[in-house]
Parts: structure tokens; C-alpha cells; sequence
């Protein structure tokens, strides 16, 4: 029988928030969203980009993390998705569109893959 670490419960507790994240986040923006500034164009566009933006934080993380490390690091994979939904989330006034959506939450992981490895 196998004994595990507290390190393999870690990473999985990480995994499980991120995809917790991925789920929650863009309904839970959409709702604070919709409450203080409605518009039918925003309440069907706002929770699409922030899932966009989401995947694009995600890839913006894994390619800076190859380019530095030389290989993909977990922490920068489960921190991207965060980075870019917030990068969104905390200016869905002002993103109305899914192409700065993405462009938003690439350049959210970006920066968190950067500072991540580089501090």
C-alpha cells in the first residue's frame, strides 16, 4: 500500500480549486455584472469572455513558463486560468468584445507566469 505525501494532496487540492474556478467564476462575474450595470449585449458576451479569457491566461502561462524553464510548469498551468479571469473579470465594463477578452487574459497569464518565475 502506497503511503502519499502531503505534496500529491496538495497539487490535487490545486487542481480541483482551479477547476472550481473554471466553473464559478464567469456566472458569479456575470451576476455581480448584471446587478450594477445591465444590458442585454454584456449579459450574453461578459461570462463568454471571461471563459475566453480564462483559456488564453492559461496559454500565455504555459508558453512563458516553456520559454524560461524549458519545460511546462503545474504551478503556472493552475495559476493562468486565475491570472486571465481576473485581468477580465475586474474590467468587464470596459471588455465587451471576445478579441480583447483574449487578448486581456493572455497578457493576465503572461504577467503571472513572469513574475512566478522570475522572482
Amino acid at each position: 500500500m502506497k503511503r502519499y505525501t502531503g505534496k500529491e494532496y496538495s497539487v490535487l487540492y490545486a487542481v480541483f480549486g482551479s477547476l472550481i474556478i473554471f466553473a464559478l467564476f464567469p456566472f458569479l462575474a456575470y451576476e455581480i455584472d448584471a446587478y450594477l450595470f445591465f444590458n442585454d449585449y454584456a449579459s450574453y458576451v461578459n461570462p463568454l469572455c471571461i471563459i475566453l479569457a480564462m483559456g488564453a491566461g492559461t496559454l500565455g502561462s504555459i508558453f512563458i513558463s516553456t520559454l524560461i524553464n524549458g519545460q511546462i510548469i503545474a504551478r503556472d498551468a493552475i495559476h493562468g486560468p486565475i491570472a486571465g479571469a481576473i485581468a477580465v473579470g475586474a474590467s468587464s465594463m470596459y471588455i465587451t468584445t471576445p478579441v480583447w477578452a483574449l487578448v486581456a487574459g493572455c497578457g493576465g497569464g503572461i504577467v503571472q507566469a513572469l513574475i512566478q518565475n522570475t522572482i
